[in-house]
């Protein structure tokens, strides 16, 4: 965790001084996201149990709409590391997935109760 002040983290992640009167936001805008993966396999079991921890999170109207998209083909994956500004983490990753909007269950949904 980093711990420089919340006006601190502001200027470094925005260029610029902080609003007058920044309340204390201080983890939230201390919070950095490090991607660095072992190049060990992942088992099924393992994946099993994310998958469903991700399929439990609550969405809005518990419609969860996305789907999860597995692209372990390393030529496809080259293309999409390519498309997304040739991210070392979809090369290097045990196993990449992609989440994608998924509207099929709103669009059902709104079909049981006479909606378009």
């Amino acid at each position: 965790m980093l711990e420089e002040s919340s006006s601190e983290a502001w200027r470094l992640r925005y260029g610029e001084e902080a609003p007058s009167g920044l309340p204390d936001l201080g983890r939230l805008l201390n919070h950095r996201s490090v991607r660095d993966f072992a190049d060990q396999p992942i088992s099924d079991v393992i994946l099993q149990a994310l998958v469903a921890a991700a399929q439990s999170a609550a969405t809005s109207s518990n419609l969860q709409l996305w789907s999860l998209i597995s692209i372990q083909e390393p030529t496809r994956r080259k293309q999409i590391a390519e498309l997304c500004a040739d991210q070392d983490q979809i090369h290097k990753a045990g196993v990449f997935f992609a989440m994608v909007v998924d509207n099929a269950r709103l669009k059902a949904a709104a079909e049981r109760v006479g909606e378009d």
